[in-house]
């Protein structure tokens, strides 16, 4: 398990401000932010094993000054955690770790074999599928 590497996330609440879609861009942008769930900045790739809990801590000090955060009339990003996820991972990958190997029968049929393998070593290394 120890050849796993990671790419570290910041993530957080992602907004839209629904006021903007009818702004003709003058004056004062209508105020209107509705939640649209979470959204992820890449931010660090490819980190070992070693080298991950000093990575996820200079994320999380850069995550403080609001350097992965966005903001504008349209929409802004809140990162508020820092995720890992094996190196590589696709949304399949990432879906089937967080929702269980289930997950590519209903969501991706499309699945490869090699990501179907990453995201059952990953959820095996994290102790996901571990019987308590």
């Amino acid at each position: 398990m120890t050849d796993l590497t990671f790419d570290l996330y910041a993530s957080g609440q992602y907004s839209e401000n629904y006021g903007s879609h009818d702004w003709d861009g003058e004056g004062q942008c209508p105020q209107h932010w509705k939640y649209k769930g979470s959204s992820e900045v890449k931010v660090m790739e490819n980190v070992t094993l070693a080298e991950l809990p000093e990575a996820i801590k200079a994320v999380e000090l850069r995550m403080v000054t609001g350097e992965f955060d966005h903001s504008d009339d349209y929409s802004s990003l809140n990162c508020s955690e820092v995720e890992y996820m094996p190196h590589g991972a696709t949304n399949s990958v990432k879906t089937m770790i967080e929702y269980g190997m289930d997950a590519d029968i209903y969501c991706f049929p499309a699945v490869t074999d090699a990501e179907r393998e990453l995201a059952q070593r990953f959820r095996r290394f994290m102790g996901l599928d571990n019987p308590n």
